[in-house]
């Protein structure tokens, strides 16, 4: 319990927004465009919102 509660307090805040747009954005987009097809395009559109965010909230 100790061990997973300061795995949780480590990771970093900006690391934890990465990882929530990369995954909202993948979600909306296979939501949205279920084809294979369009698979890459959110995978794209994460890439770049997730990049944007990291230049906003970069220390």
């Amino acid at each position: 319990m100790n061990l997973y509660s300061e795995h949780l307090v480590g990771l970093e805040f900006p690391y934890g927004i990465f990882l929530t747009n990369v995954i909202g954005s993948l979600a909306i987009g296979l939501y949205l465009h279920p084809w294979q097809s369009r698979l890459e395009h959110s995978w794209l559109l994460a890439w770049h919102h997730s990049r944007q965010s990291l230049e906003l909230t970069d220390f």
